[in-house]
Formats: C-alpha cells, sequence, structure tokens
C-alpha cells in the first residue's frame, strides 16, 4: 500500500460517502406539494381530460396547459388527497367498457393474493360529455375503492381510485365528479 494514495483515497471516500446520502436525505425532506388550482384540466394522452377536484395534489402527469414538447401528454396522470388516490391511464383497447373491465379483472387475477378484489357487478357511469363506461368496486386489506373503464374509438380509459379504510365521505364525491368529467376527444383522422 502506498502512502501518497491513502489520503487522496479517504477523500474519494467521503465525497461518495456524501453524494450517495445527502441528496436522498434532502429530497426526503422536501414535502411534493403540487396542488390543483380552480381551472385546472388534466390530459391524460391526447385525447382525455378530466378535471381534479381544487385542493388536491397532482402526484403524475402534466396540465392541459402544459403539454411535453412536441405536444404531446403522459399516458397516465394522477391526484391525491389525504391518502385517496385517483390514477387516469390511457391506452389502446377495441372492445366496450365492460370488455376493457374483464381485462382489468384478469390481470388483477395474476396478482394473486395481492390483487383487489374488483366486484362482479358493474353499474353504468356516464360522463358529462356523454360518454359510457362502467365502474365496480373493490377491496383490498388496506381499503377500498372503484375500477371505472371507458372504450371511445380503439382507446381504453382505465380510473383507479383508491381510498385508505377512513376517509371521508367528501372524497368519494370527489372521485364520483372527477369520473364524471372525463372527456374523451374523437380520434383524429
Amino acid at each position: 500500500m502506498d502512502s501518497r494514495t491513502i489520503l487522496p483515497g479517504f477523500f474519494v471516500l467521503v465525497v461518495a460517502l456524501i453524494l450517495s446520502f445527502v441528496p436522498a436525505m434532502i429530497n426526503d425532506s422536501v414535502e411534493y406539494d403540487d396542488p390543483v388550482v380552480a381551472g385546472d384540466v388534466m390530459a391524460v394522452g391526447d385525447r382525455v381530460t378530466f378535471t381534479p377536484t381544487v385542493g388536491w395534489d397532482v402526484t403524475a402527469g402534466l396540465r392541459e396547459d402544459e403539454p411535453l414538447p412536441g405536444g404531446s401528454y403522459p399516458s397516465v396522470a394522477t391526484v391525491s388527497d389525504s391518502g385517496v388516490v385517483m390514477r387516469v391511464r390511457t391506452a389502446p383497447f377495441e372492445g366496450t367498457p365492460e370488455d376493457l373491465l374483464d381485462q382489468i379483472r384478469d390481470n388483477n387475477e395474476d396478482l394473486g393474493d395481492l390483487a383487489p378484489n374488483i366486484g362482479e357487478k358493474a353499474a353504468s357511469i356516464t360522463t358529462t360529455d356523454g360518454h359510457r363506461g362502467v365502474i365496480a368496486d373493490y377491496q383490498v386489506p388496506a381499503g377500498e375503492g372503484v375500477v371505472a373503464a371507458f372504450v371511445d374509438d380503439g382507446l381504453g380509459v382505465e380510473i383507479v381510485a383508491a381510498v385508505p379504510p377512513e376517509y371521508e365521505r367528501e372524497s368519494a364525491e370527489d372521485i364520483a365528479r372527477m369520473i364524471q368529467s372525463i372527456s374523451i376527444k374523437e380520434a383524429s383522422e
């Protein structure tokens, strides 16, 4: 061992340790805060929008007036409030809303014991702009929620809302309003 390399080696080790732990500590100490304000509309993919509840936090996705370079939007948007989370996801899909809900159930069965138990009875739901879909409740050990599915001209829209065991009734009403606010634009030719 060369004594001339001990001090530089020690310095590199200290820098490596600082870079390993300090950024993570800073990241953990900063609260995530991106509250929805009146007039915000979330864009999901290039054809779907919804109006999140004022005061909820945007945890994934982009507002309609903030596209990615090139003008596109991510295919997932998530908003949350006090442990209640709602995620909207789009993907190509041919079939009916019932078929999409069945596919979601089938995919969940692959998760085994971790899968949400989606109810077999689905209710019809219609958005404010007239798109018809289906909605079903689900149960997991850590809470409950709803899964909704809409299909329009080759596009599937999946909505999953999760609520913890103790939640305010107002949160369920917020979720219902957000689902009903979903708008699906016509596919461009």
